[in-house]
């Protein structure tokens, strides 16, 4: 009989020893402390953001959060951490032996040696190209570096490596026994043994399968396996959705959600997100590139290998050409959005300003006979590489027409390709017949053999409903939009079993006008964040969410828990209720009582935006509601955006989301001084904000981004804290999407990026 046991969200590590089991939860931040003789969770230990990989030795509990590139050493005893150590760029795998604990950092391409001593680590190693698992036996150190195909052999004794051995297939996992290491390979579906004496390999056996994990026990060799590829191979996925699809399938115009997840099937950049779900589906990996390469220069200069022979559909080869031309291509079409991305990209400032001359030789060098690509940037970028693995920076043949694609789609390098396309109405994607896999990580082979989406019928709101019915009935395979409000009990009650919720990109603030009374006096800006109940807040939402103090979301690189607004704050950042008592003296001590307030409210969040307005009342304002817009279409939505952002309006206060690429720089940049345009609709610095305390912060972590990955998560957190401490936007809640799934699919995976990693969906039963 197998018992269940509930630990916390997206389990993604487990260890046991000296009577205690260990799970690393990836999507809370926590590590389950579980007593198997009452097979139940008896201890949740906060730890850093995005755990995985769990290890013990030498009398603790060692975990490697990935997200915040630091290990937290628990106490066993006490189930409380102990030490935070700061490590390389994505810590995934962890190791405890030989008077040490070894960390794989799969960014950085190296390894952490950490003193259980002195809770120090030593200046890594450097091993091979995405470095994921990693063990401890035979007198060495054994690390898979995912992207090279090889396993790394590093001696503890001179902390370096001795031996570099070809295994092929990214290999997933790796042990190590008294007569060999052993190395899996889910892209073959192989599991090699090495000779720990020769470092050669001494055999392969194929398993028929996809194996993932590897232990040894005694003499025995366990494998996982996640079935072999070809066993859910086929059938038609169809999805539908309420939102129209944007008229172009061109990659240099996805700008919506839904676009980019269906693009993201067809074509390919030179770097791409894990292609898994959970946390680490926030990991940068090589695409079209061989690695993620460090910078040179000062941060300025990237060098990109490509791989050989893979084919655009059309059977070319894709070449630096094509990369190259993909960039200019981007100017011409879209040079507002090619121009925030690549804005430092020498030659960039001359391709805004005349996109249809747009010529980058200089900022993008290619060598055809090396088969690279080699930017160079007029600054460092901490985002360059984060930019390059998005839509518009995905390749194209050189000599593309520098023109929108609709109806005809540009060729396709990913698993799929565009057969036919119906603008804002349907499209119709089928295998990519040049398509050979490369990567597991970066784009791997699809399931479905044919992925179809259409638009729901009827007019908005209805349409949400129809999709709705469409799934539930299963007449459709997958519905990724918000549902109504009126649904949402239904799908999390009914349909519990074919409901996934999961945390957006951002999160959702009430921002504050610093340079208009009353909010130009932060006592009165802390003052709102004190007295505000978010639980009324989160009632209030039109769709599910989760309390937050912070602007920075949970599933961002820098993020700690933190929350001085509430009654009782602890070192938990835990938001438990409204402290009203201090909002009152706050008030007084400003004079500003009796002011008129307005809220801009957004159609959508008319009940908050009221609940804002009985608040300011309460507080003693005389507060009224405004509302910019008739409905909810993005139309409308850009309206009140547009009005909120305008400084010339003086608007005091609205709420909405923030959104966008996982990066704490991102998320604060538009914070900064030289952020506000106090005379132009353009502004995109809502709260009119200017703190050079914060600017500091800001650059310090940005110098980190590029030089010290052990320093740089403390630097955004100091970051985020300042923000709180300041309070020109005050956190409220984090939104959870939706998504539905009809019955006949499985292995439902969430790409905190992608959204659902439509390619690795099975449809059983067709």
């Amino acid at each position: 009989m197998v018992q269940p046991i509930t630990v916390g969200s997206d389990p993604a590590g487990v260890a046991a020893g000296d009577g205690a089991v260990w799970v690393a939860n990836s999507g809370d931040r926590s590590v389950s402390w579980i007593n198997p003789a009452t097979n139940r969770e008896v201890k949740r230990v906060p730890v850093g953001n995005g755990p995985t990989g769990i290890a013990l030795g030498d009398g603790a509990v060692w975990v490697a959060n990935s997200l915040d590139n630091s290990v937290s050493r628990i106490d066993p005893d006490k189930g409380e951490v102990v030490a935070r150590i700061g490590v390389g760029g994505t810590p995934s795998g962890i190791a405890a032996g030989l008077g040490a604990v070894w960390v794989s950092n799969t960014t950085d391409g190296t390894v952490s040696r950490i003193s259980p001593s002195s809770n120090r680590a030593t200046p890594p190693i450097p091993v091979g190209n995405g470095p994921r698992a990693i063990a401890v036996g035979a007198g060495a150190v054994w690390v898979a570096n995912g992207l090279d195909g090889t396993v790394s052999r590093i001696d503890p004794a001179s902390d370096t490596v001795t031996a570099t051995v070809g295994v092929g297939g990214s290999p997933s996992a790796v042990a190590v026994s008294p007569g060999g290491v052993w190395v899996t390979s889910e892209l073959r579906g192989t599991v090699t043994r090495l000779d720990p004496a020769t470092t050669r390999v001494a055999g392969s056996i194929d398993v028929g399968s996809a194996p993932a994990g590897a232990a040894v026990t005694g003499d025995t060799m366990w494998v996982t396996s996640l079935g072999a590829p070809s066993s859910h191979r086929g059938g038609v996925l169809k999805l539908t959705s309420a939102k129209s699809l944007n008229p172009s399938i061109d990659p240099a115009l996805a700008d919506e959600d839904l676009q980019a997840q269906l693009l993201h099937l067809t074509n390919d950049g030179l770097l791409g997100y894990k292609q898994v779900g959970g946390v680490e589906g926030s990991t940068l990996v090589a695409d079209l590139a061989t690695s993620v390469p460090r910078p040179t220069d000062g941060g300025t200069t990237y060098t990109f290998h490509l791989r050989p022979g893979i084919r655009f559909s059309t059977g070319q080869v894709v070449t630096p050409e094509d990369v190259r031309w993909s960039i200019e291509r981007g100017f011409k079409i879209n040079p507002q959005f090619q121009g925030e991305a690549f804005w430092n990209v020498i030659g960039a400032d001359a391709c805004s300003r005349r996109p249809a001359a747009c010529r980058l030789t200089k900022g993008i060098a290619i060598d055809p006979s090396a088969n690279t690509v080699t930017f160079h940037l007029s600054e460092p970028d901490p985002d360059f590489l984060l930019n390059l693995a998005w839509p518009d920076a995905y390749v194209v043949p050189a000599g593309t027409p520098a023109t929108e694609a609709r109806a005809t789609p540009v060729p396709a390098t990913g698993p799929y390709m565009v057969q036919s396309f119906v603008p804002k109405q349907r499209l119709t994607l089928v295998r990519n017949p040049s398509f050979r896999e490369w990567s597991r990580d970066a784009q791997p082979e699809g399931y479905p053999d044919r992925i179809e989406w259409n638009l729901a019928t009827g007019g908005w709101p209805a349409r949400r409903d129809a999709a709705v019915d469409a799934v539930e009935r299963g007449h459709a395979d997958f519905y990724g939009d918000q549902p109504s409000r009126k649904r949402i009990d239904e799908l999390t009650t009914r349909y519990a079993a074919q409901t996934h919720l999961y945390p957006y990109r951002g999160s959702f603030q009430m921002y504050l006008n610093t340079r208009v009374p009353p909010f130009d006096d932060p006592r009165v800006r802390r003052a709102v964040a004190y007295a505000v109940d978010r639980n009324v807040v989160k009632q209030q939402y039109p769709g599910p969410a989760v309390i937050t103090c912070q602007l920075l979301p949970p599933n961002f690189p820098g993020y700690q828990p933190y929350c001085p607004y509430t009654l009782d704050p602890s070192l938990a950042g835990a938001w438990t209720a409204p402290n009203r008592e201090t909002a009152a003296h706050l008030i007084k001590e400003s004079g500003t009582s009796g002011m008129t307030v307005t809220v801009w409210s957004f159609p959508l969040f008319a009940d908050v935006s009221r609940y804002f307005v009985r608040l300011l009342d309460d507080l003693g304002y005389h507060a009224r509601l405004r509302t910019v817009g008739r409905d909810t279409t993005q139309a409308s939505f850009d309206k009140f955006l547009g009005y909120l952002n305008d400084p010339r309006h003086k608007a005091q206060m609205g709420a909405y989301w923030f959104s966008g690429i996982p990066s704490p720089a991102f998320a604060t940049s538009y914070l900064r001084c030289d952020a506000f345009e106090p005379h132009s609709g353009d502004n995109v610095n809502t709260p009119e904000f200017c703190d050079r305390g914060l600017d500091g912060r800001i650059d310090r972590a940005l110098r980190l981004q590029t030089t010290d990955s052990t320093k740089v998560s403390a630097a955004w957190a100091a970051v985020d804290r300042r923000v709180v401490d300041q309070a020109p936007a005050i956190g409220l809640l984090v939104p959870q999407g939706v998504d539905l799934v009809s019955k006949r699919v499985r292995n439902y995976q969430h790409n905190p990026m992608w959204g659902v990693v439509l390619s690795q969906l099975w449809v059983v039963g067709t």
